[in-house]
């Protein structure tokens, strides 16, 4: 019989654990959220032990999304901190590094407010949304002390826009496989235009 855990590390080790099975599982095929049951036999833990740590699978989903956005936030504050001359076009060159390692992360984050968000707890979506607001005023804090902006405000303001623009335009130049298939075998992807220039073009008119 499996013990539970009581410890602060341990209770963070399980957490971390049903996060990466939940993406090693995202990662196996097309986009489509694997179930409670899915992640269970994934850890190998019992259904009672996953439930102690997340109420449903979209609170699991979207502390994976957590996950990623902090990482995402991280590369920003390294690019802000090497202040290139030409800011706009570096942040859309890393943000197209980061969604060609990571896609998944990216089509949770353009799920996220009308699928994710809709079946959690307020109490969990105001952490969520508060680690966000949290690293984004930071990374705004840093890109105003590099002479990028005039005040915080306008600084979070436009990274923010800027990762909008970017999550709009990944999904809808990145269509899943069997979209792609008919789309290619029906002569429509002419929809479809080249994401990274047209990306650095947005990214030139948001920021000057």
């Amino acid at each position: 019989m499996k013990t539970r855990a009581y410890t602060g590390e341990q209770k963070t080790e399980k957490r971390d654990r049903i996060i990466a099975a939940a993406e090693a599982l995202l990662a196996l095929g097309r986009f489509q959220l694997p179930s409670i049951n899915q992640i269970i036999e994934q850890t190998g833990d019992a259904k009672g032990t996953v439930y102690l740590y997340f109420k449903t699978k979209e609170e699991i989903y979207l502390s994976l999304l957590a996950q990623g956005l902090e990482g995402m936030l991280r590369e920003m504050m390294q690019l802000i901190q090497r202040r290139p001359t030409n800011f706009p076009a570096e942040l859309a060159r890393t943000y197209i590094e980061l969604a060609r390692a990571q896609p998944k992360i990216y089509y949770l984050a353009c799920s996220a407010t009308l699928i994710l968000e809709s079946n959690v707890s307020e109490e969990f979506i105001a952490t969520f949304k508060g680690r966000l607001l949290e690293a984004t005023n930071a990374l705004a804090a840093s890109a105003v002390e590099a002479g990028y902006f005039a005040d915080v405000q306008s600084a979070r303001t436009k990274m923010l826009v800027s990762y909008n623009v970017f999550l709009a335009m990944w999904l809808h130049t990145h269509p899943q496989g069997p979209v792609l298939k008919v789309m290619e075998e029906n002569g429509l992807m002419d929809l479809i235009y080249d994401f990274e220039k047209e990306l650095c073009v947005c990214f030139e008119k948001i920021f000057f």
